[in-house]
């Protein structure tokens, strides 16, 4: 996939700015990661990322992390509709 993004950016007469990219791969098991290449240049690697406020951690899965992020919400949204209880008749 990296290799055909590549490719396009080359044929629109494009750049892909590495050194603004990073990799996080996905891997819950302890098993070697692949070198990612955009090119012949090898991109960094990251462990985790946040994304629209919500840390996804390499050795988390989607479904774990949601979980992580939900949980304030739901406590502002527990506290929210207490005090909408107490001020409403």
């Amino acid at each position: 996939m990296l290799n055909c993004l590549h490719w396009y950016a080359q044929r629109k007469h494009r750049t892909i700015n590495i050194a603004k990219s990073e990799v996080v791969h996905f891997n819950p098991s302890n098993s070697d990661v692949p070198v990612f290449n955009i090119g012949r240049v090898p991109l960094a690697l990251k462990y985790s990322f946040e994304y629209l406020g919500m840390m996804l951690h390499r050795r988390m899965s989607i479904i774990e992390s949601s979980k992580h992020a939900a949980g304030p919400f739901m406590a502002f949204t527990c506290w929210f509709v207490s005090l909408y209880e107490k001020t409403v008749w």
